[in-house]
């Protein structure tokens, strides 16, 4: 196996190790509350992109937009998320995430947040500062790549 390879492997067996963690915390967080994986996914959609369109949950959902109602109006009755009036479009609901929706959120984020401490908690200083630099400059050029990435699609986008 060669570098590339092996830096590869190590990065997926400890993306696999984070993944299965979150998804635990969020497993645990979901049933305690009586919601889906797909409601949880709704959260976090609204947690980072703000307020959105059912029909845009639906669209990264895979569902109707029926469905997609049905599925938010009981996020609505837990109080996790509200509706509101789009305010170019009063026919058009937006919908966003409450502060109990982040509280309910945060709650599964704390779990890996410990997760984390425990490791770094048992690295030298000096392993502290080689993982640091190294993220760094990993996420760096992910951001790098992530870019690139997004104006190629949107070069994509105006010339189809």
């Amino acid at each position: 196996m060669d570098n590339n390879q092996n830096i590869v492997e190590q990065l997926n067996n400890f993306a696999k190790m984070l993944n299965q963690k979150n998804f635990k915390a969020l497993i645990t967080v979901a049933k305690g509350k009586g919601l889906s994986i797909s409601q949880i996914n709704t959260l976090f959609q609204l947690r980072y992109n703000g307020a959105i369109r059912v029909s845009k949950i639906a669209d990264k959902l895979g569902i109707s937009n029926a469905a997609a109602s049905q599925m938010l109006q009981d996020l609505v009755v837990k109080g996790f998320i509200s509706r509101k009036e789009d305010h170019n479009d009063r026919r058009v609901k937006m919908i966003e995430i409450t502060d109990s929706g982040l509280e309910l959120l945060n709650i599964s984020m704390k779990h890996r947040r410990e997760w984390l401490n425990s490791i770094v908690n048992t690295l030298t200083k000096n392993e502290q500062n080689l993982i640091r630099r190294a993220f760094e400059i990993l996420i760096s050029k992910a951001s790098l790549i992530d870019e690139v990435n997004k104006n190629t699609e949107q070069h994509r986008e105006k010339i189809c």
